[in-house]
């Protein structure tokens, strides 16, 4: 059975508590991946597995053209309860 829900308020813990915003990251962060694909110092690593496949298809030049462009996808951390938005963007490396 699946439940989806529009409403996203703040979830509470069992203790009263309400779950907090993700830790890692605030509005704004900006981040760069090396050539190799690797996870940027002090990411949060179930984060960077979610868009992941995303870094892969933009090292690869490979985007949307139809859809965002070429050189951006836009990808979501898997947390069902504290979820992070992410735009990805391919730069061309100036070295």
């Amino acid at each position: 059975m699946f439940f989806f829900s529009q409403s996203f308020k703040n979830f509470i813990l069992e203790s009263g508590e309400e779950i907090p915003k993700c830790p890692f990251f605030t509005e704004g962060d900006e981040f760069i991946v090396n050539k190799w694909g690797e996870k940027p110092e002090k990411f949060c690593q179930f984060a960077f597995y979610s868009i992941s496949k995303f870094v892969d298809v933009l090292k690869l030049g490979r985007g949307h053209d139809d859809w965002t462009t070429k050189d951006t996808l836009y990808g979501v951390c898997h947390d069902g309860i504290r979820p992070v938005y992410f735009k990805i963007q391919r730069i061309e490396n100036e070295n």
